[in-house]
């Protein structure tokens, strides 16, 4: 296969320092230039600099070795697979097909995962305008030019669920949630019942005789966000919030940083909030905030328990956090009264700090919120960034005192 040079700058970041709270030092491993001198095509990735709206780190490819899969808006949106060639050089090895129909503002949030439970890697992310979400699955030696499998939303209805899918949405989430050996796709409808989450899953092998299913939040068997739910569905995160070794997923919708759970009982099977008790939603910010790029499940403190930290847009991008306890093993988590609110969440940076860290004065963007432990002490890392000008910056908890409380945390310029 041809190999072709991004025209964007990619950094990879390498740790230099170890210590515990000390600032998180990086030095560059690779650096891509525009075309590296090839004249401007059309074809090409990237073409004219059309955003990279997310990047992930994964195996899609089975081989041990982690690859970048990072999205393209040219062409009508595309999805590349990137690897690092040991010399400072990263190779496109892999493109999904050209798309003639796509919004090109999609694919936003590419996956990967094993939905079939075959073994072999699926590379997944959503086209608004082929509505679908494709499955593209390593055979060995790639992942093909066509999908191996697509999920539309009449495929939706005929397993039983209401209203189209969403396929513009900034996250994507497919991960083996209830531990049976394939991943499950969290999708959400779109419509008067935009706020339905579903838990989808595959059934068979593809290609072939797959079938869809929907695990979790089929209606008539539990009531689902459109009972509670006051604005559109955003981001489902997986996470362990009681440290019990099984997965929740914590749900967020656009509106005053809506929140609500979906407890993981094991195989197939799933508990909805109970709308009959306390605590099965609750809205954080009085402005209409969310967090855009997706929340993020970080154990900041290393006891083996996830937090959920998110940056707020529309609420002037502080950063938040949500913690857990051991006896949170419900779907009732978020409940309304004051005492539990300030329990639960806090700001634990405000942008006006996040921004004098990276040298700026006033309001700044802060979009993604991820998780990593760089400096391998045992407790995550949370990074941010954004746009003007303003790089990757890490937040970490100081090891002792609240979690909720911004005194805290340290930050530093990456």
């Amino acid at each position: 296969m041809k190999k072709t040079y991004l025209l964007f700058s990619l950094v990879f970041l390498a740790v230099t320092s170890l210590k515990a709270q000390s600032p998180i030092n990086t030095t560059n491993m690779a650096t891509f230039n525009a075309y590296a001198g090839v004249a401007a095509d059309t074809a090409m990735p990237y073409y004219k600099d059309l955003g990279v709206r997310r990047v992930i780190v994964a195996d899609p490819n089975n081989d041990g070795v982690q690859e970048i899969v990072a999205t393209d808006y040219s062409n009508g949106g595309r999805v590349h697979v990137m690897k690092y060639d040991g010399a400072g050089n990263l190779e496109i090895i892999w493109s999904s097909p050209l798309s003639a129909t796509s919004s090109g503002s999609t694919p936003r949030f590419p996956q990967v995962g094993d939905c079939d439970g075959d073994g072999m890697p699926e590379i997944i992310f959503e086209q608004n305008g082929e509505a679908r979400i494709v499955f593209y699955e390593w055979d060995g030696t790639s992942w093909g030019t066509e999908p191996a499998y697509a999920i539309t939303s009449d495929m939706l209805v005929a397993a039983g669920g209401s209203g189209n899918l969403r396929f513009n949405r900034e996250v994507l989430t497919v991960k083996d949630l209830d531990g049976d050996g394939r991943s499950e796709i969290i999708g959400h409808s779109f419509g008067n019942s935009n706020r339905d989450v579903y838990i989808l899953g595959i059934v068979d092998e593809f290609p072939g005789f797959a079938s869809l299913v929907i695990e979790g939040g089929l209606p008539g068997a539990s009531l689902n966000g459109i009972n509670w739910a006051t604005g559109s569905q955003w981001s489902s995160t997986p996470a362990d919030i009681d440290g019990d070794g099984k997965l929740e997923v914590i749900s967020h919708h656009w509106d005053n940083f809506g929140m609500w759970a979906i407890q993981v009982n094991g195989p197939d099977s799933y508990t909805y909030p109970d709308t009959s008790k306390p605590g099965f939603y609750n809205r954080y910010t009085p402005a209409d905030g969310n967090s855009y790029f997706g929340l993020a499940a970080a154990d900041v403190n290393g006891d083996g328990r996830s937090e959920i930290a998110g940056t707020m847009y529309g609420n002037g991008f502080d950063m938040c956090l949500f913690q857990f306890s051991p006896s949170d093993t419900s779907a009732n988590l978020f409940y309304a009264d004051a005492d539990s609110v300030a329990k639960r969440y806090g700001i634990i940076a405000t942008n006006a700090s996040l921004a004098a860290v990276g040298g700026k004065t006033g309001a700044v963007e802060l979009w993604p919120c991820v998780k990593g432990d760089l400096n391998k002490d045992g407790k995550d890392e949370i990074y941010t960034g954004g746009g003007r000008g303003l790089n990757v910056i890490a937040v970490q908890y100081n090891g002792s005192g609240s979690l909720v409380d911004k005194n805290n945390y340290t930050a530093n310029l990456v």
